[in-house]
């Protein structure tokens, strides 16, 4: 991880669920990774650091990773990512599961993604499609950092559920064969919970002990 600049890497918990947004800090730019709730929140670490946002990433398409993104969208008009496959979640209050709180429809336009992103010399991304929690679940690689925004694909010693709509069983089992061929030096920021390494992960969690 080339620390030097970088500025930060800020952890928000939010919502109910609990979930990590994180805000990418680079010369008052930012890059904002699952803003799941409690817009106001982010909004005034935005605005409390002057930050410029460039764009918010998005893992996958449940409540608790979206349901805040128009906030933040209305206030700074930036763009929206999320892959191709979740596309049906934004607007689905069944699939993205905020039929359960506050019914949600994503009113933001966004844009489908399937792989590479770059949006500025700073930030450069991958979107690694692992479908099985939902089915365009990504984890995001930070490139050239060693970084990786797992959502819920992996959490430090378990796994996203996939019994919830569209989930799949066989597309976790074969996520998870293929999380053991990736870069085991990998920093992982997961959706809930907190930091790990994918070594350390493939050393200790039972889901992916072979």
């Amino acid at each position: 991880m080339k620390r030097g600049m970088i500025d930060m890497i800020k952890r928000l918990i939010v919502g109910v669920y609990q979930s990590n947004c994180y805000i990418i800090t680079i010369d008052k730019e930012a890059v904002i990774i699952d803003p799941g709730d409690q817009g106001n929140k982010i909004d005034k670490y935005l605005k409390e650091h002057e930050l410029q946002v460039l764009a918010i990433l998005l893992t996958h398409g449940h409540i608790d990773h979206i349901g805040a993104t128009d906030y933040l969208v209305t206030n700074y008009h930036c763009p929206v990512y999320i892959h191709q496959e979740d596309i049906p979640f934004i607007d689905d209050v069944d699939l993205n599961l905020s039929n359960s709180l506050h019914p949600y429809v994503m009113k933001a336009k966004i844009n489908q993604i399937t792989k590479d992103l770059k949006i500025n010399s700073n930030f450069n991304f991958i979107f690694h499609h692992l479908p099985g929690h939902t089915p365009g679940s990504c984890m995001i690689e930070w490139l050239n950092h060693n970084i990786v925004f797992s959502g819920d694909v992996l959490f430090k010693g378990s796994i996203g559920r996939y019994d919830l709509p569209q989930g799949s069983h066989y597309d976790t089992k074969v996520t998870l064969e293929k999380l053991k061929l990736l870069n085991p030096e990998w920093i992982i920021k997961p959706g809930h919970g907190d930091e790990t390494t994918l070594k350390e992960e493939l050393r200790d969690n039972p889901f992916l002990k072979s």
